[in-house]
């Protein structure tokens, strides 16, 4: 590998000049040339069997075993998209042949060995036989699978499956499987798909992840290094390149959390066959230990109950339990330091894979708690990010999460400056996420749906201004892509949390800033949102919050619509809206939900008067494919500046069993908000005190404080 690092110096410089890095607490040399899981590690995890980590782990995976072994081998001919029945058979084979292999590690009993062994020759006797899948689309189709991706996943499972038994295996059998399977799958991936293989993307990292494992059990140093440094070896394609463009300085993946979870499998699984297999490549050092960072920041990005936040194209029901962090957390805790609170993560995500990562665990004591952070995007860190407050390491307070970085490539949705809140670990001022039944047959296969376009990327659809009616960027992908917000100021203490974030570049002519603030006081939290837009010209600016929880009252009334809907307009996701009704005009508002055991209570204030719409999604969808959320939608006309400030607050108890209610109106009254010099003001009384906020509109400004903050008890 010598030459190949010689001709890739931009790396070679990079991973030479790294240091402080954490010393591995595996054993390189116990691998003896197996990918993840050497006969040692099955040994050494066996003394260790009582621990509950490893006990779990192996009692799911005999579980798994036990079903799949139920029924004769099948390896039908692929016919079906996603959900359907060969679909989820290939599925289920890949992950027994993985299974298996691993289980003939830990107990040698022939039985596994055979299953592994059989179930490979008879995808070695079916792949070279197959044509591109019929149910593919135009871009990236797979032969097992409608996509290429999903090939590549069975890859890299297959590959395991085949590391752990190849010493058993005859040189005939052996030779059958590499030919008809191996060889045939590397190149349809590496060559045929080259396409998919040299993109920056989640994708090819699978791609690349499977080749490479392969080219490492097989010997193939030309394959490992097209997987490494691209098939040019240039650097401009590869797992290095994808390292280096797709992850910013703190491990955020620019799709986001859902689509972040998934490039961390092949990210991880190769990784660590590279330092057990290519130690002297120190690829955890690559980017100053950005592997490990990628780690924890998926972990963080997800609220108090485990379910990731749901930004870009996501699926809500995705949660840190989720199989691709079955490989990685392991790693963390083995490269990371040893720290006890990744055992607790393991043991949360409950689907741990067995791998050499798990010698010589320890006992848990130490609870994984989840904490404040900004989290920067772009390949330098330089783009914006997500902030993530949380009051309270449980689910007892407000979490909230502000998306203001890269727009996501292909699954970017149109939502800089976009909004979430939490409240004890339930949504509430939710994102839609994606349009898409995922493996379900009925709905396109489980694909994306068109709503996925005409709603759920649109700016309408997220918790962020929208000017005249149309979404950012006009909706262009490419020209999201060019675009970026800011960062301009953060603070973390532990009185309060503050992030303020600019978009300059999402509406043309348009200054968009954002300042979020998490304030305690006397031992209360308000979560405080300033949402300011200035144009160099007269504009409509609507202001949304969706939300999941039922809304018991609004001030303003909002009279409803008796008799018939009418969409709230007529394109760019607003045709999906109905209309249920709107407020006399007004500059202050405040509504209040019953959400768990409380209440929630929104009291908003504007330096221009605003109308409040209360909308459902479900209008225009005769396919019943949208979910039927509720909102609300503060409109201005004709202004060019405006700010709109709302403060959330948690107050009060329900208990629906012993018919119990206390502090049902909340503390926040008599809001007043200016703009004064060049300051955002916020007055309100809150309990006995009058709370006086003063931010500044220039935050680079020397000798100007960012947030001052005034209180004082009233007579």
């Amino acid at each position: 590998m010598v030459f190949v690092m010689l001709r890739c110096a931009a790396y070679l410089i990079c991973i030479l000049t790294l240091a402080g890095c954490v010393k591995p607490a595996v054993d390189e040399s116990s691998n003896a040339n197996y990918l993840l899981f050497s006969e040692e590690g099955a040994n050494q995890i066996a003394l260790n069997a009582s621990h509950p980590i490893i006990s779990e782990s192996k009692s799911k995976l005999e579980a798994r075993l036990l079903e799949a072994m139920r029924s004769p081998l099948e390896v039908p001919i692929p016919k079906d998209p996603g959900g359907g029945y060969t679909h989820e058979k290939h599925k289920k084979n890949y992950a027994a042949i993985k299974d298996a292999g691993t289980m003939y590690l830990l107990t040698k009993d022939a039985t596994y060995l055979d299953f592994t062994k059989n179930l490979l020759l008879e995808y070695a006797e079916l792949y070279p036989t197959l044509d591109l899948h019929p149910q593919r689309k135009n871009q990236g189709p797979g032969k097992l699978f409608w996509q290429v991706l999903n090939d590549e996943v069975a890859l890299v499972h297959f590959i395991q499956g085949f590391d752990a038994i190849k010493s058993e295996v005859s040189p005939l059998d052996s030779a059958r499987i590499v030919d008809g399977l191996f060889i045939p799958m590397v190149q349809f991936i590496k060559d045929d798909s080259q396409r998919t293989f040299r993109k920056i993307h989640n994708h090819a990292m699978w791609g690349v992840a499977g080749v490479g494992m392969t080219a490492l059990v097989l010997d193939r140093e030309d394959w490992l290094e097209e997987s490494l440094f691209g098939p040019d070896s240039d650097t401009s394609s590869g797992y290095f390149a994808m390292i280096d463009a797709l992850f910013s300085p703190d491990g955020y993946y620019s799709e986001g959390p859902y689509y972040q979870r998934y490039a961390l499998m092949p990210l991880a699984v190769l990784a660590q066959a590279l330092v057990l297999n290519r130690p002297e490549l120190k690829v955890l050092e690559f980017k100053d230990s950005v592997v490990l960072k990628a780690i924890e920041t998926t972990f963080e990005l997800s609220d108090c109950n485990g379910y990731f936040f749901p930004v870009n194209d996501a699926i809500k029901a995705k949660s840190i339990q989720t199989p691709e962090l079955g490989y990685a957390l392991p790693m963390m805790y083995a490269y990371g330091g040893r720290n006890s609170k990744w055992l607790d993560a393991i043991k949360q995500n409950g689907n741990c894979v067995l791998t050499d990562a798990l010698i010589n665990l320890e006992p848990i004591s130490e609870s994984f708690n989840r904490s404040s952070r900004f989290i920067c995007d772009g390949a330098q860190g330089e783009t914006g990010g997500m902030s993530i407050f949380r009051s309270a390491g449980d689910c007892s307070g407000f979490t909230s999460v502000l998306k203001f970085g890269t727009h996501g490539m292909g699954h970017g949705h149109f939502d800089q400056l976009g909004l979430q809140i939490y409240i004890e670990g339930m949504p509430f001022i939710s994102d839609y996420g994606a349009s898409r039944f995922h493996n379900i047959p009925q709905k396109e296969g489980g694909r994306y749906l068109k709503e996925n376009n005409t709603w759920a990327n649109q700016t309408i659809a997220h918790n962020t201004l929208v000017v005249n009616g149309e979404s950012q960027y006009r909706g262009v992908d490419k020209d999201a892509d060019k675009g970026a917000s800011h960062l301009l100021y953060k603070e973390f203490s532990d009185s309060l949390d503050l992030i303020i974030a600019l978009d300059t570049t999402a509406y043309s002519g348009k200054t968009l800033m954002r300042y979020h603030l998490l304030l305690e006081l006397d031992g209360d939290d308000y979560l405080i949102d300033i949402q300011s837009i200035k144009s160099d010209e007269d504009i409509e600016v609507d202001a949304p919050f969706y939300f999941n929880q039922h809304r018991v009252n609004s001030t303003p009334v909002i009279p409803y619509n008796r008799t018939s809907l009418n969409p709230f307009g007529g394109n760019n996701g607003y045709e999906h809206l109905w209309l249920n009704g709107g407020s006399l005009t007004t500059t202050t508002s405040d509504h209040t939900w019953q959400i768990g055991t409380g209440f929630v209570s929104m009291t908003q204030a504007a330096l221009e008067p605003y109308n409040t719409y209360a909308v459902t999604l479900g209008a225009n969808d005769p396919n019943n494919n949208l979910y039927a959320t509720k909102g609300l939608i503060l409109r201005t006309e004709d202004v060019r500046h405006q700010a709109i400030c709302t403060i959330f607050e948690k107050h009060g108890h329900y208990d629906p069993v012993f018919e119990t209610t206390s502090n049902a109106f909340g503390a926040v009254r008599n809001i007043e908000f200016m703009d004064v010099n060049k300051q955002y003001i916020v007055e309100f009384d809150a309990d006995n005190s009058h709370i006086e906020l003063l931010f500044s509109q220039s935050v680079t400004a020397p000798n100007r404080p960012v947030i001052t903050i005034k209180r004082r008890e009233n007579e």
